[in-house]
């Protein structure tokens, strides 16, 4: 049975995430501490496998929560960051411990697919589960041996342009954007058979476990998050595209592996092509 804290200031904001979480969870034992000294407290006593933490009523104080609690103990946390384009909230939060975030307003599916994957991660990591990626560093079970050039070139451009969950923050022009662990995980899952499309079963497989077959959602959002990120026009997308009820490619370039200009460049049918799987 799912135990998790919810710590929010906002009575409203609590009730939101506590009908969300019991959607996925009907018998969850959820708690919803008064403050954040007291889910500081409950954290150290009660150690439950998910906080969800929300930032927007007050992100110095909750950033200090989290802190906190991450220090205490290895339980999976989702912050819950302010909208807009300011993406200083969010990233602070995963630097400081944050295993997953999502944006508010809150959508229930966002939350789910981000709170199942770091669950997924605390069963990877306790050794309770033996078929989902290591999201700290974004490594997989599943590494294919063809086409070693391409994938060299991916990998390459990957870590060039986007920061590991497990490497230090960097400022200022041309430093790696950052990405969660799931994002980053994803991604290179993608960028291990470059050109070729991974099934939408293969990444539940990896990213979140057997008990996510079938849960096509949960690669749609990360799927959305990721272009979100990198992708100059998301609806667009050139560098992860969609086959349609298939699942999805992660466009290389032609470049040397240590020619990070480009991520790729796709034919125009490919950058074209829209829609969900």
């Amino acid at each position: 049975m799912l135990t998790a804290l919810i710590v929010a200031r906002d009575r409203e904001a609590r009730a939101r995430v506590e009908d969300t979480l019991r959607l996925e969870w009907p018998d969850a034992r959820i708690r919803c501490p008064a403050s954040g000294r007291d889910a500081i407290s409950e954290a150290r006593t009660e150690r439950p496998d998910l906080v969800v933490l929300d930032l927007v009523a007050s992100e110095e104080e909750g950033l200090e929560t989290l802190t906190a609690i991450r220090r205490r103990g290895s339980t999976a946390i989702v912050a819950i960051a302010p909208g807009g384009a300011d993406d200083t909230c969010w990233e602070r939060a995963i630097e400081l411990g944050a295993d997953e975030y999502v944006v508010a307003p809150l959508t229930p599916l966002e939350l789910l697919a981000r709170a199942s994957v770091v669950l997924s991660a605390r069963r990877v990591r306790d050794g309770d589960s033996d078929g989902a990626m290591n999201q700290e560093t974004g490594s997989v079970s599943i590494v294919s041996d063809f086409r070693p050039n391409e994938r060299a070139t991916a990998i390459a451009q990957i870590d060039d342009r986007f920061a590991r969950p497990d490497q230090p923050s960097r400022r200022g022009p041309g430093a790696p954007r950052r990405l969660t662990g799931a994002e980053y995980a994803f991604l290179a899952r993608l960028a291990r058979q470059p050109n070729l499309c991974v099934s939408v079963d293969a990444l539940l497989m990896d990213l979140w476990g057997p008990t996510a077959r079938g849960r096509t959602e949960f690669a749609r959002v990360y799927a959305r998050r990721i272009r979100e990120r990198i992708e100059p026009e998301p609806d667009a997308p050139r560098h992860v595209v969609t086959e349609r009820g298939i699942g999805y490619r992660f466009v290389v370039s032609e470049s040397s592996p240590g020619d990070s200009s480009t991520i790729s460049r796709s034919p125009s049918s490919i950058a074209r092509k829209k829609g969900q799987v």
